[in-house]
């Protein structure tokens, strides 16, 4: 809403490429930004941190531990949702779970995080996710999020773009209008 206001005659496509050809998009002028916790992007790619964010349990509102505090052994007795995209800094999740002897629980794996929600509402999986995502997909989904019993590091969300286009007029525009976003909500 707030774009269509600022900017009616601005045209998006969002698109979700692998990280070797987010680096080229980027170099080449194919994609204006990218935006997430991608720090395999980082060499010669500028960077601005939008904020900072923690990993949830997600499950279904219906889930036997819904209506409860969920303990390590609650969660180590769960099948587990594992979301994974190569290149993005998430891979600390998988690394955190495996790490807590939690690697034959990991039942089903996925690249999309939007697919996840859908496997999460229809069984008894649990779902590790950054805990805005789980928030914002809460009022589509019945789902509910609880804090982890396992430690896992926070992580920041950025918005990367390439320096040949640093200092383009159209790009540092929406750059500063996604970050200003960020800020707002």
């Amino acid at each position: 809403q707030r774009l269509r206001e600022q900017a009616p005659g601005i045209r998006l496509r969002s698109i979700f490429k692998p990280i070797e050809e987010t680096v080229s998009g980027l170099a080449s002028g194919r994609i204006d930004v990218a935006l997430g916790f991608l720090p395999s992007l980082e060499t010669g790619i500028h960077r601005r941190t939008l904020f900072e964010q923690h990993y949830v349990c997600a499950m279904r509102s219906g889930h036997p531990f819904a209506d409860k505090a969920l303990t390590f052994a609650m969660f180590e007795s769960q099948d587990q949702l594992l979301v994974e995209y190569s290149g993005s800094g998430h891979q600390a999740l998988a690394k955190g779970l495996i790490d807590a002897g939690l690697r034959s629980r990991i039942k089903v794996r996925t690249p999309q995080y939007l697919s996840a929600p859908h496997f999460v509402a229809t069984s008894d999986l649990l779902w590790c996710a950054p805990a805005i995502l789980v928030e914002t997909l809460a009022r589509y989904y019945p789902l509910v999020a609880k804090p982890l019993p396992i430690a896992l590091p926070k992580f920041e969300v950025a918005l990367y773009w390439h320096d040949r286009f640093h200092r383009d007029p159209a790009n540092k525009w929406f750059r500063d209008f996604i970050a200003d976003q960020c800020q707002s909500n």
